[in-house]
């Protein structure tokens, strides 16, 4: 039964609609409690990322993010974050060519749709004689 339970509420993110989830594919990352993976990761982008968090009946849907930013390894801390969350994707004017959004489950597992609203950050134009 608890099964079946998580299968419908795979089903409903998959299925949740509106503003910025129509924009890219929907990404499904489940995170066992205690245990942290990666959410998203980008190179040269802009935008924002959406995430829609949800937890085991009962359960609160909450995790802790941060960004790591290459290429000097920065994190930044972003907090916990529970339900519905948006955070914007850091660009080389935060000291970022690239990063990866991070997740913690803290009490119990976590199932995260991912979408993005996200655009080339800096390009180059180069021309040959």
């Amino acid at each position: 039964m608890k099964g079946r339970r998580w299968a419908a509420a795979a089903a409903a993110l998959v299925v949740f609609a509106g503003g910025a989830w129509a924009a890219q594919d929907v990404q499904i990352v489940d995170v066992p409690a205690g245990v942290s993976s990666d959410v998203y990761t980008e190179v040269n982008l802009s935008g924002k990322i959406y995430l829609k968090i949800i937890s085991e009946p009962g359960e609160e849907p909450c995790g802790e993010f941060w960004w790591i930013k290459w290429p000097l390894g920065n994190i930044e801390h972003l907090g916990r974050g529970c339900g519905l969350v948006s955070f914007e994707i850091p660009g080389i004017y935060h000291g970022a060519v690239a990063s990866k959004l991070r997740v913690r489950a803290i009490k119990s597992r976590i199932k995260i749709a991912v979408s993005s609203v996200e655009s080339v950050a800096s390009s180059v134009k180069v021309t040959f004689p």
